[in-house]
């Protein structure tokens, strides 16, 4: 992770591989549903409107970790992109016309968007990488914005990893992914994806790791 310096900005970027199917964490991912309870410092995370398999529109809201500092909220367009390859990216941005009205005291954030990225690493793991981009907005101290960057890739991958092990349901989602997302088979000559090291396992400052 890492932060602009005299910001409110958070970039942060980190990549874990997991041993699960490609079609497992997929779905894990897919799961728009069950994304509160494993997405750091998220209070609320609602589905408004699903307007196909690939999109949704969501709320989010954040709680400070902090006294004296302000909760956030956003509302964003959240969009799955299969890749010719058979990777599959989510993007995510704010929404230009949020039909959420404001509320008293939580700070609606402007800017923040990011993607994910689930890539087959082979028939039994995956490796997936998490982006974020954002503007806090409003007054947050800088050391604030500092450790915010620093641990939140390794908490969001960490939470994905308790998420991966807890939902045994999971498992019956691959065949619905597997039509909506067209899913190819692996083939015998694709070459598996470099992780170097487990972004999770990195109590340093995790730093960026290029996928593609």
């Amino acid at each position: 992770g890492k932060t602009l310096q005299n910001s409110d900005r958070v970039t942060c970027k980190g990549r874990s591989l997991y041993p699960k199917s490609f079609e497992q964490m997929l779905a894990v991912v897919y799961d728009q549903n069950q994304s509160e309870p494993w997405l750091p410092y998220t209070s609320q995370y609602h589905i408004l409107q699903i307007k196909s398999a690939y999109e949704f529109l969501i709320y989010m809201r954040f709680a400070s970790p902090f006294m004296l500092v302000s909760d956030r909220d956003a509302v964003l367009d959240l969009r799955f992109n299969p890749q010719p390859d058979g990777d599959v990216q989510v993007v995510f941005k704010v929404h230009s016309h949020a039909p959420v009205a404001q509320q008293e005291g939580v700070v609606r954030m402007e800017i923040f968007e990011g993607e994910w990225w689930v890539q087959r690493q082979d028939k039994k793991n995956t490796v997936v990488t998490y982006e974020l981009r954002a503007e806090a907005g409003g007054w947050v101290p800088q050391w604030m914005v500092d450790y915010v960057s620093r641990t939140l890739p390794v908490r969001v991958l960490k939470g994905l990893r308790a998420q991966m092990n807890r939902k045994d349901d999971f498992l019956t989602t691959p065949n619905f992914l597997g039509q909506i997302f067209k899913v190819p088979r692996l083939s015998s000559s694709s070459e598996p994806i470099p992780v170097e090291k487990n972004i999770e396992q990195n109590n340093r400052t995790p730093r960026s790791a290029e996928t593609r």
